[in-house]
């Protein structure tokens, strides 16, 4: 029988969040680089600016993730010198109100990125995810009204 090896959990998450960030990469890479031609020339040129800056953003922020995650995706050992060598470098920050302001599919890119680039620093430093929101129980605090 053959061995198989299989990679630690944290070292699949890595290898997932590797796999996710070249895709996006390269969905960015054909809209900021073609496909969003139309979309560009239907906004006023203050707009097109923040497109150019944002779609800048989002390019680091992933290639950020890739360059952190592609030693562990490859399989290499990770140790304990490692993750103070190869932190998750700080990324630039996008103001999420005024990408709001952006054509739909920049504004779902962009903001995939950002996801990305924070689910990516949360495995880095080990800090767990946010509890989603549950809005049904924030009616438990509540005072009943009389």
């Amino acid at each position: 029988m053959a061995s198989v090896s299989v990679l630690p959990l944290s070292d699949r998450v890595i290898a997932g969040l590797h796999r996710e960030a070249l895709a996006l990469q390269e969905e960015c890479n054909a809209y900021f680089a073609g496909d969003g031609a139309a979309d560009r020339q239907h906004v006023s040129i203050r707009a097109q600016l923040l497109l150019a800056g944002e779609a800048l953003k989002a390019g680091t922020r992933l290639m950020q993730v890739i360059a952190w995650a592609a030693p562990r995706a490859a399989g290499v050992p990770a140790r304990q010198e490692d993750a103070a060598v190869r932190p998750l470098v700080q990324a630039p920050e996008s103001d999420v109100e005024r990408v709001g302001a952006l054509p739909s599919r920049a504004r779902d890119l962009i903001l995939a990125s950002v996801d990305l680039y924070q689910r990516a620093g949360r495995v880095a430093t080990g800090t767990p995810a946010p509890p989603p929101s549950n809005p049904p129980r924030g009616l438990f605090s509540l005072e009943r009204v009389r």
